[in-house]
Order: C-alpha cells, then structure tokens, then sequence
C-alpha cells in the first residue's frame, strides 16, 4: 500500500460526488467502537502513555486508518484518506498490523505499556508500505486538534492505476 485508507459510511448513489469532508469524533475511547473491554482499556492505556509525549496524536485526538483496502472495508466502504489541518502527526505499531483486535492475546508488557510498542511519528513509508493501521491527528488553524479528513471512494482499480504510475515515476 502507498495510501491511507478508512472504512466509512458513504451514500455512494450520487456518482458526481467525487470525495466527502468528515468531521468525526475521535471514538477510539467507546466501548462501541471495537465491542469489548479490553480495546477500551488498551486504548486508555495508550492515551495515558501518549499524553506525556510531545506527540499529538493519541487515542483521545486522533483516527485509525491502513494501507490496506481490504482492512479498510472491514469498517464500511474503503476511502482514501486526506486528513487536514496545520500539523500532521501519526503512530502504528511497531511488530502488529494492527493496534487491537477483540480477542488478541497481548502480554503484560504490550498491555501495561502499549507506547513501548508504537512508533511515534517517523518510518511513515514503511508503515504504508507493509499494510498497518496507522492513527493519525491534525490542529485546525486555531492550533486545536481537528477531526477533518478528505474521504475519497477508492476503488481498487483506480488505486492500482495511481500506485503503478508513483511506481513508474520512482523508477526514473
């Protein structure tokens, strides 16, 4: 993968409605999101760890998104993703696609200290490119976390047209 990619809930019946603007609340604190406990608490734990970084994305100001339009339909029709706002920054796991699954079996170290786990802000290309979950937040022009994002339907064959041409304009 070379895109970032979500599953929302689109009304797709308007063909002239090329992509949509979101402004999402982050929900990777609800017990809805995921259906167990154990995501909400492993989440909690992250936002704990997270916000004594320097890192602006944690579980509280930011969205999960994959390099993989397979995961991403998972969740709802797969877009690629276009976060905005005035500063970028992101995080993924560092030995797992993933951040949670329900049903995973995390060790003690995984669970008590997740942030041990997680690449912060740098090795972006690489997670793109081995198919991650990647959670990423913006600040608006008031320097406030944003949930904004340019959603874009992705169709597999249009992604494969794009990532061939970045493919033949990286070989010159």
């Amino acid at each position: 993968g070379a895109f970032l990619y979500r599953g929302e809930t689109l009304s797709l019946n308007n063909s002239n409605a090329s992509c949509y603007q979101f402004e999402t609340p982050p929900d990777l604190l609800l017990q809805g999101t995921y259906g167990c406990a154990e995501a909400v608490e492993y989440f909690q734990r992250l936002e704990d760890c997270s916000a004594t970084s320097s890192s602006l994305v944690r579980p509280s100001t930011g969205h999960i998104g994959t390099s993989s339009i397979r995961s991403a339909a998972q969740w709802g029709n797969p877009v690629s993703v276009w976060p905005l706002g005035t500063s970028f920054s992101y995080a993924f796991p560092m030995q797992r696609s993933d951040f949670f699954h329900c049903g995973d079996v995390f060790t003690t170290k995984q669970m008590l200290t997740p942030c041990d786990e997680i690449y912060w802000n740098k090795e972006l290309t690489n997670a793109l490119r081995t198919d991650r979950e990647v959670m990423f937040a913006t600040l608006d022009s008031s320097g406030k976390p944003s949930s904004t994002f340019i959603a874009c339907p992705a169709p597999l064959y249009n992604q494969q047209l794009i990532r061939s041409l970045f493919d033949n304009e990286s070989r010159r």
